[in-house]
């Protein structure tokens, strides 16, 4: 398979002398493409010759500005925001409103290949062994809710036909709607897999909720392993004859022993290497992750999003490259000045303005990165987080949407992301309501936290993290004078008290100390 990326591979590698060259080769193909769509006439696509032109004529824009286009487009309207036919809308979290739709063409696909393709090359290159054994692609947030959606299928057909037959857990197993079923199916192809050797998945969260459901279901696994029967019904698809449903005394054995010294390396001998992401709130749980595979390289993800891939990870540089083929991207620094990619500083911090082949032009992504130094000369971006959001495992929950959620209650309440500081598998991330205990008894309290937990999950990607077990319920805490601790806190770091506006969405950590007096 490796011959089939060398292509991509080199390409990449050759471009990063020249990043300017690659950047401006994007623009001009995204707006030649486009400049026959309304959004291309609109903005005179045809008479933008520079950068500067591009610049000038469309000012910076949020995904409100692209949101009636997108529902046309959705209706069966044509060549508005881009000329080719739409193949697929992807449902993601992010926006004011809980959720954005993304569509996406052929153009996009083979824009995110085009960043794809040179990391599979350069992790195959690196470790070869790992063609030699079964992988798991895990179910990707960016296409859960399309019919493309399982990692493996944005590599396109060629390279998916080579991946597919190595897959330790088949595709279908995607269409099991039972939560709890799924995870077993996927835990009995995992534990049968003795030669994995490779595991992608994108929150480490994910990898984290699949060993906490072995641990919590331990002996009933065990057991059928050993005995070679099933706690759930056998999905169609899967043959009654296959050989994970026969008797494995001895991978039960295996298993046991595993669980008893919480080495998860000696279930999966062969495992090499870890993909997830790795910066910003995933940071948390990587410890975790490296204490139950302590010999196996977790490598970071670059940066993808629904809207199209930022930056890719390879094995010869320490943070992830900018993908100068996928898209064209410009920078925002804390002053409001804008950059190019060539143009950046090291260390400095940015946030990320992309201009993909679908349809978002000079589109805010909200996402902050920091410059860790070049691959050659084009930048290696650090994902530091997203601007006044919430991101524990890809919800994305921003101001707006906590204000949606809140604006219905009484008096001063808040929402605050929790990520215990315990290495305990129960122990898992949350959202907690603050709420003033003048307000609320403990029953209303508890009403109320179910309400929120009922808005929060109109957001796809909360939804999804709650199904799989990334997120937990929210908790409520009633807080004594909530509102009048809140404005205390702040005049004694210095604000003056007109300048208060406390927010719907708290995320410094230490709200305990003001709101519970807790040191």
């Amino acid at each position: 398979m490796l011959h089939k990326l060398k292509k991509d591979y080199k390409l990449f590698l050759n471009a990063l002398e020249n990043p300017q060259e690659a950047q401006l080769a994007q623009l001009h193909c995204i707006l030649n493409k486009n400049k026959d769509s309304s959004f291309g006439k609109q903005y005179h696509f045809n008479q933008l010759k520079t950068i500067e032109d591009y610049q000038t004529s469309l000012p910076i824009q949020h995904y409100e500005s692209f949101a009636e286009s997108i529902q046309k487009m959705q209706q069966g309207h044509a060549s508005i925001l881009f000329s080719e036919p739409a193949t697929i809308f992807e449902n993601t979290g992010g926006s004011s409103g809980g959720k954005k739709i993304i569509p996406w063409n052929n153009s996009a696909f083979e824009a995110l290949r085009r960043g794809i393709k040179p990391w599979l090359a350069d992790l195959l290159t690196h470790h070869p062994s790992l063609l030699s054994g079964s992988s798991y692609w895990a179910i990707s947030p960016v296409g859960k809710n399309s019919s493309s959606s399982h990692d493996v299928m944005f590599f396109g057909a060629e390279i998916a036909e080579v991946l597919i037959p190595r897959l330790a857990v088949p595709l279908q197993i995607s269409s099991i709607e039972d939560m709890d079923a799924w995870a077993y199916w996927t835990l009995r192809y995992l534990i049968a897999a003795k030669d994995l050797r490779f595991i992608s998945v994108w929150s480490p969260t994910f990898m984290l909720q699949v060993i906490r459901k072995l641990l919590d279901h331990a002996e009933q696994v065990i057991y059928d392993i050993r005995t070679g029967t099933s706690s759930f019904s056998i999905p169609d698809w899967l043959h009654q004859q296959h050989p994970m449903l026969q008797a494995d005394p001895l991978r039960a054995k295996e298993l046991y022993n595993t669980i008893q010294c919480g080495n998860f390396q000696m279930l999966w001998s062969e495992l090499k290497v870890i993909s997830c992401w790795k910066d910003a709130s995933s940071s948390f749980f990587i410890d975790e992750l490296t204490a139950y595979f302590p010999n196996v390289y977790i490598q970071g993800k670059g940066l993808i999003a629904t809207e199209g891939i930022t930056s890719l990870p390879l094995f010869t540089f320490p943070y992830p490259v900018l993908s100068i083929h996928s898209a064209f991207y410009e920078f925002i620094d804390q002053y409001g000045d804008i950059y190019l990619a060539h143009e950046l500083l090291e260390n400095e911090q940015y946030r990320i303005v992309i201009t993909n082949h679908a349809g978002l032009y000079r589109y805010d992504t909200g996402d902050m990165v920091c410059i860790r130094g070049y691959a050659q000369n084009t930048p290696m971006l650090q994902f530091m987080g997203r601007v006044q959001c919430s991101d524990i495992c890809g919800e994305k929950i921003n101001e707006g949407f906590a204000h949606r959620c809140l604006k219905n209650l009484r008096g001063f309440v808040m929402l605050t992301p929790s990520i215990p500081a315990s290495s305990n598998l129960h122990n898992i991330p949350h959202y907690i309501l603050l709420l003033d205990k003048n307000n609320y008894s403990h029953i209303q309290a508890r009403q109320t936290a179910v309400y929120i937990e009922q808005q929060l999950s109109k957001n796809p990607q909360y939804l999804y993290a709650k199904k799989i077990g990334q997120l937990a319920c929210v908790q409520v805490i009633r807080v004594e004078n909530f509102l009048s601790r809140y404005i205390a806190y702040r005049i004694q770091q210095g604000h003056n008290l007109g300048d208060i506006k406390p927010p719907c969405l708290y995320l410094s950590g230490d709200w305990q100390l003001w709101a519970l007096g807790e040191q």
